[in-house]
């Protein structure tokens, strides 16, 4: 890092935007932040804290997708850019969904389109070089739509780079990203850092980046703070470990569907072959696996959004099926929280009761204002609502949940983990939870975990409980409280 040289400087920054078209709400509070040539920069908070609008405000993007109001400079190597319209062409951004940075279908038009704006007919050559960096050389000829969500932000970063910008800016890097992607794109991190380009990471699972960033800062209260990275370090997550599940339940339950030989392939040749499969009420299922493995589909064929090639999938107990997709936008329909309420409570035979329920779990999840939009929250905000309104609304007997604790803090996760326990436990729902990662199911309490690889189910020997990190999250809580001790940059 050259620390002689500042590339970056947020001085004074203060954001607000208006709500319902009257009501003034100020999410940045003079915020002051410093990036050196070289640095990465990490920036952690609860979601809804504003850390997209942050890093949104960083580039000018906020003016253009909402009506805010920005008071305070934004200098790019000395120059105000917070007005200027576009970001200087040195400055790129990927944002929480990946899939939005593609223009063609197909990637390798996309990215030679993108490269020969700048390269001309050396296009190729460059894409080539950057994907071979990346280890990406194997997606080139697939289309976006196909890719799974931990692929698509792979992808958007090698795009982002193309250019050799000298600021990356980098918003929930790791989400839908599975273990072993972690290294890779940490590894992308640290040769950017070798190439002197400031990296400003925001991220909620921001633990396995503590140890390839030079600074971390909590954003709370709309006020940015620096914290003590050393203290951060101290907090290490335990390896994984299992224990016995006590869910387990000498009844036999009723059994809602099954599976027989189901077999799905894409346009792209892809096939996956997932078999077997039985689901009974009251059970909470993990499908575990890489990115790309076939989570999504499994679900999406459950659901009825897709049909199996070949075999057959029986329903024993028909029952509603609510499905959150990766992307929890998606989700919605409505213009306002509590629209969305009254539209699902409308199946309900008690319709009072549910709003009463679900209106109760959204205060619970800390969603307060049910006249807010739904598509103004943040990831985070979406995520829960849609799962208070799945889970509570008593409409739904059967929840497929695409990568649910994307998005989430460590201590939203473990409070998310325990209400779909007892959702599953107390409520008598049956869950299908697809991730990536161990470390995001912690504190599950899942009946079976499987694990996806290319498309085939393998059932873990052992019914378990998956670790539970609970201190892990009730220190990372206190961060966010201001337990641990830090100063206003």
């Amino acid at each position: 890092m050259n620390s002689e040289s500042v590339v970056l400087e947020v001085r004074n920054l203060k954001v607000s935007y208006y709500v319902d078209g009257s009501r003034e709400k100020t999410i940045l509070k003079n915020i002051n932040l410093t990036v050196w040539r070289g640095e990465t920069v990490l920036v952690i908070g609860k979601s809804g804290s504003g850390k997209t609008t942050l890093a949104r405000s960083i580039i000018g993007l906020l003016n253009k997708t909402q009506n805010a109001t920005i008071e305070g400079e934004v200098l790019f190597e000395g120059k105000d850019i917070v007005n200027a319209g576009s970001p200087p062409e040195e400055i790129k951004y990927v944002g929480q969904n990946p899939y939005i940075y593609f223009v063609e279908y197909h990637l390798r038009r996309d990215l030679e389109g993108y490269a020969r704006r700048y390269y001309g007919e050396k296009a190729k050559e460059i894409v080539l070089e950057k994907s071979r960096f990346l280890g990406l050389e194997h997606l080139l000829d697939r289309f976006y739509y196909f890719l799974s969500g931990g692929e698509a932000r792979r992808v958007a970063i090698l795009k982002a780079i193309i250019t050799n910008p000298e600021v990356l800016i980098l918003d929930e890097p790791l989400m839908w990203v599975d273990d072993e992607n972690v290294l890779e794109i940490k590894e992308i991190i640290r040769s950017l850092r070798s190439m002197n380009v400031s990296v400003i990471i925001f991220e909620h699972r921001f633990m396995p980046l503590l140890d390839i960033v030079d600074n971390v800062y909590l954003l709370k209260n709309g006020i940015l703070h620096r914290l003590d990275k050393n203290r951060l370090l101290t907090i290490q997550l335990p390896e994984e470990q299992t224990r016995h599940n006590n869910n387990a339940s000498s009844m036999s339950p009723r059994k809602i569907l099954s599976m027989k030989n189901v077999v799905f392939s894409y346009d792209d040749a892809r096939v996956y072959e997932f078999g077997d499969f039985e689901l009974s009420e009251k059970e909470l299922i993990v499908l575990l696996g890489r990115n790309g493995s076939g989570k999504s589909t499994f679900l999406k064929l459950v659901s009825g959004q897709l049909k199996p090639k070949s075999g057959s999938i029986t329903w024993h107990h028909r029952c509603r099926t609510g499905y959150l997709p990766q992307k929890p936008i998606a989700f919605f329909t409505e213009i306002t929280v509590m629209k969305e309420i009254e539209e699902v409570c409308k199946q309900s035979k008690n319709p009072g009761g549910c709003r009463d329920n679900v209106e109760k779990a959204l205060k619970a999840l800390g969603i307060n204002d049910l006249e807010r939009s739904p598509f103004s929250l943040s990831w985070g905000e979406q995520v829960r609502t849609a799962l208070a309104l799945l889970g509570y609304s008593g409409v739904y007997g059967l929840l497929l949940l695409d990568e649910p604790f994307t998005g989430l803090d460590y201590y939203d996760r473990y409070v998310i983990a325990g209400i779909l326990n007892n959702l599953v436990a107390g409520n008598g729902l049956s869950v299908i939870v697809a991730a990536s990662t161990m470390e995001s199911l912690s504190c599950l309490n899942p009946s079976h975990v499987y694990h996806v690889n290319n498309g085939r189910l393998v059932l873990s020997r052992d019914q378990h409980e998956l670790a539970c990190h609970k201190s892990i999250a009730l220190k990372i809580k206190d961060i966010y409280e201001g337990a641990v001790p830090c100063s206003e940059n």
